[in-house]
């Protein structure tokens, strides 16, 4: 690479980076990392927005995508790659996904437990199936990066990948946007936007979209087990980018449509976070969820699924916020312990501290000075 750059070379393979995507984000922070490193990095993508490689010696070099979805797709994404790393060899190769012969493979979603924990037929995103099948079960890679224990101890089961060559990392948050500070300051306008009563306890569930996946049917039976039963006045918000009118329907069918508010995604969703008196995540299967994260970074109390990876944060401290099934009298009792519970929520800010940008930076500055 020396008719490139003195300096070593580093190739981050994605295949998008138009959109803040947590995998995205990953992978701005590892580019980051890798250019206070002293490495050149190039970006080997299909898709980029130049605002999230922004950064002085980083170049992009496009990957002409494949016009038809499907397999064939990731199969011409990680063939040009390849190409490229044999012609130009690198000196460290890191990939999210879809590239077979990484130094360091970071894995963002199980497919078939997905599809199992939905009920969906294997064939469902087969062309996901297909790469990442190909991809654990050669075993190429030198390093493998997970979301959390929930990804690692199903890859181990399904493709009997040893502990070893496996890393836990939690995705991050940056800490200048969620904190206490921020979301205290935006509570009072937020909930005059969504017209609350001043003694109302607002349960939130926020999302990027894909209501089915997250269980919003479920957290309208919630709603629904909580307003039958509690004195409190409670109110309840779903953020994401879905149709709603299913949901709304069971709602209104129920008798409590006149509870919910639905709202699109929002750039700046710490003022959510802060019109909040408790987050909810009863998701059916979620890799991580950096909404957990995002919101206990604001001190807002949580109470999450354990099919949720985030949840892993609380199981040492906070048990009691992690539920195993899915009964909704259950989740409304745990939802009415910890509504609005200040102390909690300090407690759980100061436990996302651990997870931010600026301490995960470290972690994956010593994950990749051990492969150098």
């Amino acid at each position: 690479m020396s008719s490139f750059s003195k300096k070593p070379v580093a190739v981050m393979a994605i295949r998008q980076m138009a959109r803040s995507t947590g995998a995205v984000r990953i992978a701005q922070q590892q580019i980051k990392v890798l250019v206070d490193l002293g490495y050149h990095v190039y970006v080997l993508a299909e898709r980029v927005d130049k605002k999230y490689v922004g950064l002085d010696g980083v170049l992009y070099r496009k990957i002409l995508r494949w016009p038809f979805k499907g397999k064939w797709r990731r199969i011409k994404f990680n063939r040009s790659v390849q190409r490229w790393c044999k012609r130009y060899r690198p000196d460290l190769l890191i990939s999210h996904g879809d590239v077979e012969n990484s130094d360091v493979l970071y894995m963002h979603n199980c497919i078939h437990l997905a599809n199992e924990r939905l009920g969906f037929p294997p064939s469902n995103d087969a062309d996901v199936a297909f790469i990442h099948d190909r991809i654990l079960e050669g075993r190429r890679f030198k390093r493998l990066v997970v979301n959390s224990r929930l990804m690692a101890e199903d890859f181990k089961t399904r493709y009997g990948i040893d502990e070893g060559s496996m890393s836990v990392l939690y995705p991050s948050y940056d800490s200048e946007i969620f904190n206490v500070d921020r979301a205290k300051a935006a509570r009072k306008e937020m909930r005059e936007i969504l017209l609350l009563p001043d003694d109302a306890c607002l349960v939130g569930l926020v999302t990027s979209g894909n209501f089915h996946v997250r269980n919003v049917e479920f957290f309208v039976r919630i709603a629904y087990s909580l307003s039958q039963k509690s004195k409190k006045d409670y109110r309840f918000l779903v953020v994401g980018d879905d149709d709603p009118t299913p949901y709304q329907s069971l709602a209104a069918a129920m008798g409590i449509a006149n509870r919910f508010a639905w709202l699109r995604p929002m750039e700046e969703v710490h003022k959510v976070y802060g019109a909040l008196d408790i987050f909810v995540l009863p998701a059916r299967i979620e890799t991580f969820g950096c909404v957990v994260l995002e919101a206990m970074a604001c001190g807002v109390p949580v109470v999450v699924s354990r099919w949720v990876g985030a949840s892993e944060l609380l199981l040492t401290r906070h048990p009691q916020l992690v539920l195993h099934d899915y009964l909704p009298e259950k989740w409304a009792a745990r939802i009415e312990q910890a509504c609005g519970d200040k102390a909690l929520g300090e407690a759980l800010s100061r436990l996302a501290l651990n997870h931010s940008h600026d301490r995960q930076y470290e972690t994956i500055k010593r994950n990749l000075l051990g492969l150098v």
